[in-house]
C-alpha cells in the first residue's frame, strides 16, 4: 500500500507537460474533453505542429475523383493523443460550417488520417483543403459504403471531442 501511494504521489508532483502555442498562422482548432490546450480551452494547431505528428500515407479510391489518388498526413490517433482527447465521438466542422459526427474508435480501427497533401502537393482550400480526413477506403471494404464516405469531411476547421 505505501509503494501504491508513493506512486501516486509522485505521478501527481510530475509537471504536466504543456502544448507549444502555435508560431504560424493556426489551421485547426480542437476543443472539447481535452486535456491538453494552448489558447484558454482549445489547442490551435498550425502547418508545422500537423506536419510534426506521427503521419500515414493511403492510397485509395474515392468517389469525389476519378482515379486512386495518394493521400498523406497526421494520423487521426496521434492528434487525439497529442490534445490528450477523453471523449467517444469528433464532432468535425469544415470551413462552411458542415460537420460531421464520427466514433473516436474510427482512428485506432481504420488509420483514419486528416490527409495535408494529395498525390504529393499541399491540399488548398480549393482542392478540399487544407485538412481532409480520409479512411483507407480499398483496403477494407467494409468502408466502401454511404456511411464512411459521409465521415470523409474536408475543409476542416475544428474538431470537438465529445
Amino acid at each position: 500500500m505505501k509503494v501504491l501511494s508513493l506512486c501516486l504521489t509522485l505521478m501527481l508532483s510530475l509537471p504536466t507537460l504543456a502544448l507549444e502555442a502555435p508560431t504560424g498562422k493556426p489551421i485547426l482548432a480542437i476543443e472539447g474533453k481535452i486535456t491538453q490546450t494552448n489558447a484558454g480551452e482549445k489547442a490551435l494547431l498550425d502547418a508545422a505542429m500537423l506536419d510534426a505528428l506521427p503521419d500515414s500515407e493511403i492510397v485509395t479510391q474515392t468517389p469525389w475523383f476519378d482515379t486512386a489518388r495518394t493521400f498523406k498526413g497526421p494520423t487521426l490517433k496521434a492528434l487525439l493523443a497529442l490534445v490528450g482527447a477523453k471523449g467517444q465521438s469528433l464532432k468535425i466542422t469544415a470551413l462552411n460550417d458542415y460537420s460531421v459526427v464520427i466514433p473516436v474508435e474510427d482512428a485506432a480501427l481504420y488509420g483514419v488520417i486528416l490527409a495535408r497533401t494529395m498525390d504529393g502537393k499541399p491540399l488548398q482550400v480549393r482542392d478540399k483543403g487544407p485538412l481532409f480526413m480520409m479512411y483507407p477506403y480499398d483496403q477494407v471494404t467494409k468502408l466502401r459504403s454511404k456511411l464512411y464516405y459521409d465521415r470523409a469531411i474536408w475543409q476542416i476547421a475544428t474538431i470537438r471531442v465529445e
